[in-house]
């Protein structure tokens, strides 16, 4: 179920037993239906909004087919319309709104509703505009960062295999591999991994591009701050698993088959396990950034993530379970005290920066 082993599940179910109480259980489901409520409706709304956009797009290019008559349809409009038939027109425009008048107005696109003053309305078709846009210097972004990297890929692949050959036993730290072709694919994938971290900031910029035109202008210019922060929580977390986390897991994992049973590791194995936990950490210390964006935000605030707390640590057991790849409660620790510690740091920024910006906004108001 999900990639999660018995172990897990029963710890899961314990710690929700122990932090919430049998009384919160009923709470918790209904919580979780509701979410699932809310994404369905969400689903439903996003669907909603592409039919509208396809609608329009019909409706835009409809009077452009009928520009261009077929030769002899004018004559033979003029011969029905004296014999007593009035020949067919195509849809008046609306002067003011530029809408067809014989099309039903659950089909026209909504007006944008009221917002503030420096607030952008997008269409569902603007966003995948942007969203394109975004992707395509992200991977540009990512490219460049690739073939930068690339030429020390073998030294970087010895560096990263470390914690795994330190965890092997004397007379067997060597690394396998089953094919000719595999070496060359697998400093492929580190000069890609590489490429990944060196180009992080220019990708943090292209997410944060993506997310500004929602933004009030205030907001907008804290991109520098978002752009260095995200980059260094995100190599940090990389850092600390690399250095705190995968040389005592692979040393657990590893002595488990007994003394009488030789490891044989296989290349791209191993690299795929180092990096998929690298590429985790990082992104779990990304947490106290997004809960300090969404109190500054006016989102959430700590009060909120206070009194949430202990459905956080259950929420994050089950995502440490989800991306543990073994399902004993070791590494399942390795991964999830290092999330409480991410959420308690978000809770503590939301406390600090969101005081700093309502104190803002009520010197703004004051004004």
């Amino acid at each position: 179920m999900l990639g999660l082993s018995m172990t897990e599940v029963l710890i899961i179910l314990a710690l929700a037993l122990l932090l919430l109480g049998p009384d919160q259980l009923p709470n918790l489901a209904k919580s979780l239906g509701k979410g699932l409520r809310e994404l369905r409706k969400a689903t439903d709304d996003i669907k909603g909004q592409f039919e509208q956009e396809m609608a329009k797009i019909d409706l835009d290019e409809q009077p452009q087919r009928m520009i261009a008559p077929v030769r002899g349809s004018w004559r033979g409009a003029g011969r029905r319309a004296q014999g007593g038939v009035r020949p067919s027109r195509a849809p008046r425009r609306d002067r003011a709104g530029g809408r067809e008048e014989n099309v039903s107005p659950a089909l026209l696109p909504k007006p944008p509703a009221e917002g503030p003053e420096d607030d952008v309305h997008l269409s569902l078709r603007d966003h995948l505009v942007e969203l394109r846009k975004r992707l395509k210097w992200a991977v540009i972004w990512l490219g460049i960062g690739f073939c930068a990297c690339y030429y020390w890929s073998t030294p970087l692949f010895h560096f990263l295999m470390r914690p795994v050959l330190a965890a092997l036993p004397e007379g067997e730290k060597a690394l396998h591999f089953s094919s000719g072709i595999e070496p060359f694919m697998i400093y492929l994938k580190v000069g890609l991994y590489a490429g990944l971290f060196a180009a992080s900031p220019f990708i943090f910029w292209q997410i944060w591009m993506f997310v500004a035109p929602g933004l009030y202008r205030r907001e907008r210019r804290k991109i520098f701050p978002f752009v260095a922060a995200a980059t260094l929580f995100f190599i940090g977390g990389a850092a600390f698993c690399y250095l705190v986390i995968l040389t005592p897991a692979f040393e657990f994992l590893i002595n488990t088959a007994g003394p009488d049973i030789k490891p044989m590791l296989m290349m791209d194995e191993q690299l795929g396990l180092v990096m998929m936990m690298i590429i985790a950490f990082g992104l779990i210390f990304e947490l106290p950034l997004i809960l300090t964006l969404l109190a500054m935000m006016g989102v959430v605030d700590w009060r909120f993530l206070s009194k949430y707390r202990r459905h956080a640590i259950v929420l994050n057991v089950i995502i440490a379970a989800i991306i543990t790849p073994t399902g004993d409660p070791f590494n399942l620790a390795l991964m999830a005290v290092p999330m409480l510690l991410c959420y308690e740091l978000g809770v503590l920024g939301a406390w600090i920066f969101g005081k700093i910006e309502r104190i803002g906004s009520a010197a703004r108001a004051s004004t």
